[in-house]
């Protein structure tokens, strides 16, 4: 690599004793050799993993897979595991479409591998010490001279740039025509420092059509969530303002959301597009009401591209799954109104008695148009506005929502252009069938029947349940609760999978109405539940009771006026520093004083994880997959585990 252009040259270090921050709060990493991005200074000091292009492992003489493409020993899978955690790591810091990483071993074999969000796919064994070896130079110099793109690698997202020193001091002089956003962000550093200038679309009307139109999204501050797994829909979620509108009164304020979904999934656009018909024939205001409403999509896969595109949509597709086309992933973005906060920042238990409420209500006018979101969680209601503004609530993220069969025909009515289209994805009945969901709120019935290998069609009703589930993780994280179990009371409960015993027990014994609201609630999700050896049918939980259920004890004269969301930190692993905040919240909740408590506003889309990593045959260079079974598979199992091995 000594002869490429100054501007793509990478420097090659030892790290294999120089730890990495990890860019999730988990553990150090040490690569045996890191390669750098291009360009980029030899200052060893400098080396993480934002300025990482590749990484090779060394092995003594651990090979990956066998000839078979098997790897049984317990040292093939860590060094398979090893290679991944540095894909993970190179594609979190890159945001790239895909990266590279090389196992070298058996003092002179090397193997490459191509990670992105579906899967793997890896080469022969090759000895790249042969003298007549040609891969390890070809690979390198195409790695790091991509056609048309000086300064970066093959697999960057090309859509994604740094603005300049002039964008930048442009978008903070729009950013501060907002007066919550100007004190939120205090200096130009703070809301441009990591900014990047990203290619998304707006929909405009000309000649009464909707249009989609490109236009720059400038990120400002931080991002606001990103999804932290390998394999899986790699949610990132940024707050933008569009250089279109700088020179606007006051321009808006969007969310960015950048997603790699599986092409069997319908797109979230179709049921933000049937949700918005059906307000608009029902008379609805959006607006008025707080509700999530999408502003521009794209599918940066698509051949159709927007006048004006640059990018190769190939490069935004993946070709690494073992379940067929169907479940290839594609990259889109979606530019969403309101920016919201996470609902673990309530400023009153009434405040978030409210935000379900709301959330409820929203479910109602979304199945009215025919519609189910399949994934009531913490992290996707959020409170509309900044701290200093509106502490409206609201439903987000519909990726993994469904039609019924009603509302899909209500959709064709309304779109009869994409009928057609609708063909690619999944039956309705097949979807509905699916296990979908952030697991510690899935409702009873789901989990029961998946455990006994039952069918179970996803209705409003375990949505409705869901609400109530999350009410009681918010209470066990953030509320003075009472429970005997302490900070442990949510991981006894949720963890250890304890729903169904949770009813043979008095729940709260403090009186204030959100205790009591919980408790009633508590009551229509076991009459939605009875014991298998009971007579007593179910009882399925409808909007209408539920809303009524909230609307008696949100109307109580007795909502404490001082009690904010309790920080939460994980029992074992408690800091200092987080007993002593807690300590001073709790003097704050009886009066004794109020200690302003410094806090970020992530989204906290905990999103879909890899359950499994397959391997390769090494008979031929095989596409290897998460080893998820498609879109039936659980979507929120953490952590990574070695699957068997799939031959070409």
């Amino acid at each position: 690599m000594s002869t490429f252009v100054t501007s793509n040259r990478p420097v090659v270090h030892d790290t294999h004793s120089q730890p990495f921050k990890s860019l999730d709060g988990g553990h150090k990493t040490m690569p045996d050799i890191t390669i750098s991005r291009p360009g980029l200074p030899v200052d060893l000091k400098l080396i993480g993993w934002a300025h990482a292009g590749t990484v090779i492992e060394l092995k003594w003489t651990t090979d990956i897979f066998d000839a078979e493409g098997i790897h049984d020993s317990k040292r093939s899978r860590d060094a398979l595991v090893q290679l991944a955690k540095s894909a993970r790591s190179l594609l979190m810091a890159s945001g790239g479409c895909h990266v590279y990483v090389v196992a070298c071993f058996n003092k002179g074999m090397a193997r490459i591998l191509r990670f992105d969000r579906a899967g793997f796919r890896v080469t022969h064994p090759f000895d790249w010490l042969d003298e007549t070896s040609t891969v390890f130079p070809t690979f390198f110099y195409r790695l790091y001279n991509p056609a048309g793109h000086p300064s970066r690698m093959d697999g960057d997202d090309y859509t994604i740039r740094p603005p300049t020193v002039a964008e930048k001091k442009l978008m903070y002089h729009a950013l501060c025509k907002h007066e919550d956003y100007a004190r939120r962000y205090t200096t130009l550093k703070k809301a441009t420092e990591h900014s990047r200038c990203i290619t998304a679309v707006r929909f405009v009307t000309e000649d009464n059509k909707r249009v989609p139109k490109l236009v720059d999204c400038f990120t400002i501050g931080s991002d606001i969530s990103y999804m932290d797994g390998l394999f899986g829909r790699a949610t990132r979620v940024y707050r933008v303002i569009l250089k279109e509108d700088f020179e606007k009164e006051k321009p808006t304020i969007y969310a960015l959301k950048d997603a790699w979904r599986q092409t069997c999934r319908r797109p979230e656009l179709d049921f933000y597009d049937a949700i918005a018909a059906h307000c608009k024939a029902s008379q609805i205001d959006m607006d008025k009401e707080g509700m999530a409403q999408c502003h521009g999509s794209i599918d940066l896969s698509a051949d159709d591209v927007p006048p004006g595109a640059t990018w190769k949509p190939a490069l935004h597709l993946t070709r690494s799954s073992k379940g067929g086309p169907e479940l290839e992933r594609r990259h889109t973005r979606t530019l969403l109104t309101p920016v919201g906060t996470p609902l673990k920042f309530f400023t009153s238990t009434k405040s978030l008695a409210m935000a379900l409420y709301r959330v409820v209500w929203h479910h109602r006018i979304a199945y009215d148009a025919g519609v189910i979101h399949r994934d009531i969680s913490d992290g996707n209601v959020l409170f509309g506005g900044t701290v200093e503004g509106t502490r409206e609530a609201f439903l987000v993220d519909w990726d993994y929502a469904e039609f019924t069969e009603d509302g899909l025909r209500l959709f064709h009515k309304a779109f009869p252009e994409r009928e057609e289209q609708t063909r690619l994805y999944q039956s309705i009945d097949k979807s509905l069938k699916d296990l979908t969901g952030t697991l510690p709120f899935v409702a009873i019935k789901i989990i029961q029947n998946m455990v006994a290998e039952k069918e179970t069609l996803h209705a409003a009703e375990h949505d409705l349940e869901s609400v109530y589930w999350l009410l009681i993780w918010m209470i066990l994280r953030h509320t003075h609760h009472g429970r005997r179990e302490g900070d442990m009371a949510c991981s006894k409960l949720f963890d250890e999978n304890r729903k169904v015993e949770w009813f043979h027990t008095p729940q709260f014994t403090p009186t204030e109405p959100l205790f009591r609201l919980a408790t009633d609630l508590g009551r229509h999700v076991k009459r939605q539940n009875p014991a298998y050896d009971s007579e007593v049918p179910a009882v399925q939980m409808t909007h209408a009771k539920v809303l009524e259920t909230f609307d008696t004890y949100l109307k109580a004269a007795d909502w404490p006026t001082n009690d904010p969301a309790l920080p939460f930190g994980l029992p074992s692993i408690r800091s200092d520093k987080q007993e002593k905040a807690e300590s001073l919240h709790q003097l704050a909740v009886k009066g004794a004083s109020r200690a302003p408590a410094k806090r970020n506003f992530p989204w906290g889309d905990d999103d879909e994880a890899s359950p499994t990593v397959a391997s390769a045959s090494s008979l031929c260079t095989t596409a290897v997959s998460s080893g998820s079974k498609g879109p039936s598979a659980s979507k929120k199992r953490k952590g990574m585990k070695d699957g068997r091995a799939y031959s070409a």
